[in-house]
């Protein structure tokens, strides 16, 4: 994967750790999008990735520390 930019978008899951991000949408079905939004996380949220290095993204959204899995942070879009 090339160099990204201030600015461009990305999945959640390609962030790195210590990036303060954007959620810009969630690609997923309504159940996730609700689970997500009781969470903290929905469109125009800020999110700061703690850990993502191997399992579950460690994110810190509102104050509160949270581990989201990999497969439901590869459908959140955010911009860096």
């Amino acid at each position: 994967m090339g160099r990204r930019f201030a600015g461009e978008n990305m999945m959640l899951s390609d962030a790195k750790p210590g990036v303060d991000v954007t959620v810009i949408k969630v690609v997923s079905g309504e159940a996730l999008c609700a689970r997500l939004s009781e969470l903290g996380i929905y469109e125009g949220a800020k999110v700061r990735v703690v850990k993502n290095d191997f399992g579950p993204l460690v994110l810190e959204s509102h104050g509160a520390r949270l581990a989201l899995g990999r497969g439901q942070a590869a459908k959140i879009e955010v911009d860096a």
